[in-house]
């Protein structure tokens, strides 16, 4: 999906702090901070107040969560997120006899993005006005945000409950399911805004200045 916008990805495997600090502070909005789920790992506290302060000078951060704390990847990602009034809940939102779990945005008109099972996210009051749910999913009749977005200071923030939905393997959910992939490249857009409407197709843009960097934390 990336390389098909020609954005380049850079993988990280150093600090976070160390990372974020070699940065030129021009250059921060046009940088995407993507933090993956992990196994077992904690933050540093610098690395906490690091990443709050590269999205509060312009950085861009796109957070991944599990369902259920999957290996305990809600309370390592809600260290992070507590400090801009979001979390991970403890559950996993899905209708359980449904093959194929849609989910769905009325903010871009998609009705067609596939997950498994994705957390929900908790929404402090407080900042409400200052959240939009780009994603929701059903489970027992009831609408779950699973997937949001804020702007933070001079950056932004979007949160996603799930991580399968957009795995490049067939696993019944995935980027090549349903409007997944048009989905992620709305997402992206939305951290790189364009002149063009947002997408409905699959549809590429290119600027070479902006940057993805893909923190692995194993």
């Amino acid at each position: 999906v990336w390389e098909s916008m020609q954005i380049p990805i850079l993988p990280n495997t150093k600090p976070l702090d160390e990372l974020i600090h070699s940065f030129p502070k021009e250059v921060l909005s046009h940088r995407i901070l993507v933090l993956n789920v992990a196994k077992f790992q904690r933050y540093t506290q610098s690395e906490i107040e690091v990443v709050h302060e590269f999205v509060k000078e312009g950085g861009n951060l796109f957070v991944f969560g599990e369902h259920d704390n999957m290996y305990q990847s809600s309370d390592f990602q809600n260290s992070i997120l507590e400090k801009f009034g979001l979390q991970f809940e403890n559950d996993h939102i899905g209708e359980s006899r449904a093959k194929h779990r849609k989910a769905f945005s009325e903010f871009w008109n998609l009705n067609f993005v596939y997950h498994k099972y994705s957390a929900s996210i908790r929404i402090d009051p407080q900042v409400r006005d200052s959240v939009t749910i780009f994603l929701e999913a059903l489970h027992e009749g009831k609408k779950f945000p699973i997937a949001v977005g804020r702007s933070y200071e001079k950056g932004k923030v979007f949160v996603m409950g799930d991580s399968e939905l957009f795995w490049n393997e067939n696993t019944g959910e995935g980027i090549e399911k349903g409007e997944n992939f048009i989905f992620l490249k709305n997402i992206i857009q939305w951290f790189f805004p364009i002149s063009t409407p947002t997408l409905q197709t699959q549809n590429t843009f290119v600027d070479s200045k902006k940057t993805i960097f893909i923190e692995y934390a194993n």
